[in-house]
């Protein structure tokens, strides 16, 4: 099956007019996400979000003094995150080709792994280059949409603990009121980082 989620789908959805305030509203993930990013967030952080879209979680933060990374491989997605968190960096990238190369305090994998050809390779980066790693996706058979061409269990996730990739794992699921379904926040760490 061929990958539905193209630059030219997702720029089409973010030349939408949506609003920060509107998107922040309507999700109960936002505020679940922005809530855990505050409980590890330090002066001089450095922070990698992968699949940033529009820069909703950057939004956030930007009063902070942090290093902020975003990528997404929609230039609409990256032109409005640039506009709202213009002291950020920003970086039009294609997720299933990227190679994570730097440390960071704190990696966001929120709502991309369902829409890339291999999550589990990107997240083993994360893992390999990441302290915190914080994610959001639909729990498996709960949301269907179009462009989800994976679909996760709690199983997915805990094998990097199995393995010995991370040191600790912590799982929840919640309704989301955008979705009407149930999704995983998940907070990985690795208590062997070296930043």
């Amino acid at each position: 099956m061929q990958n539905p989620n193209t630059p030219e789908f997702w720029n089409k959805s973010y030349e939408s007019d949506r609003s920060y305030e509107d998107m922040k509203k309507k999700r109960t993930r936002s505020n679940l996400i922005i809530k855990e990013i505050g409980k590890h967030l330090k002066t001089n952080s450095r922070i990698l979000d992968l699949g940033c879209g529009s820069g909703l979680i950057s939004h956030e933060f930007r009063k902070e003094q942090i290093y902020y990374k975003g990528v997404d491989f929609s230039e609409a997605a990256i032109k409005k995150a640039k506009e709202h968190s213009p002291n950020f960096d920003f970086e039009i990238v294609d997720l299933n080709e990227y190679k994570i190369e730097e440390a960071y305090n704190i990696i966001l994998v929120l709502d991309i792994l369902e829409h890339i050809d291999n999550p589990d390779r990107l997240l083993k980066q994360a893992i390999r280059k990441g302290n915190i790693i914080i994610i959001n996706s639909p729990f498996k058979d709960t949301v269907k949409a179009k462009m989800h061409i994976h679909e996760f269990d709690a199983e997915f996730f805990s094998k990097y603990l199995t393995e010995g990739l991370v040191s600790n794992i912590e799982l929840r699921v919640y309704n989301e009121k955008a979705s009407g379904g149930k999704e995983f926040l998940i907070i990985m760490k690795n208590e062997n980082f070296n930043n």
